[in-house]
């Protein structure tokens, strides 16, 4: 999604909040990576709470302007709201690592969802 935004808005907020998403969550992805056990491509295709269909993200994908900014922020609200419910399914983990990132991600996300609610305020 974030790197649609790249090529589908000019919205400068639109743009500053993707690349602050990209920023949150490469190291998230990083880290999670070099758990044993863990493949995150598995990610792509999973019907986890908060991602989108192949259609919601073909109808994103197709968007541009104004009508890409508030899917993209629908979108991204949906993706986090996603995955803070599964951050807090881990947060009573044994592993500080596992609970370190569920709490970062909980109150990242939680921050990000305020902001792009804001945003879509503005549409």
């Amino acid at each position: 999604m974030v790197a649609i935004a790249q090529t589908n808005t000019t919205n400068e907020e639109i743009l500053a909040l993707a690349e602050q998403i990209r920023g949150a969550q490469e190291p998230e992805i990083v880290l999670m990576k070099s758990w044993p056990g863990v493949d995150v491509s598995k990610h792509e295709g999973h019907s986890m709470s908060g991602m989108l269909s192949d259609s919601e993200m073909e109808k994103l994908a197709a968007a541009k302007g104004a009508e890409f900014d508030r899917l993209f922020l629908e979108g991204m609200i949906k993706h986090h709201e996603g995955a803070i419910d599964m951050a807090k399914e881990v947060v009573d983990s044994k592993n500080q690592s596992v609970v370190k990132l569920a709490e970062w991600i909980v109150n990242v996300q939680a921050l990000e969802i305020e902001n792009m609610r804001a945003l879509l305020g503005k549409k």
